[in-house]
């Protein structure tokens, strides 16, 4: 799994960096593990979230729902992280009944 190839270890090749794989690309957005620290097989060690696709659920007043509609575009910050602004579209209504 870490594409290490026990023929071909020796005393002379074995390093303290190891390259990890993943299945998907993205953004580490957690990392569970410490230098130095002993990993288990079933120890998750990252946590990792594929940016392609990513959804923002917000609240909107009773009184501006209706100005709201499907496919408009908006922009939004994320104050504690940046001052990026960044775009999204409205895909949907909300998950209590709304259209």
């Amino acid at each position: 799994m870490l594409r290490i190839s026990p023929t071909k270890l020796a005393e002379r090749s074995i390093s303290s960096i190891v390259t990890i794989f993943t299945p998907i690309s993205g953004s580490i957005t957690k990392v569970n593990v410490t230098k130095g620290s002993y990993v288990s097989p079933a120890t998750s060690i990252l946590e990792i979230i594929d940016n392609e696709h990513v959804h923002l659920e917000l609240s909107v007043f009773e009184k501006d729902i209706m100005v709201v509609k499907k496919g408009q575009e908006i922009d939004f910050k994320i104050p504690k992280a940046s001052e990026e602004i960044f775009k999204a579209y409205v895909n949907g209504g909300c998950c209590h009944g709304g259209k």
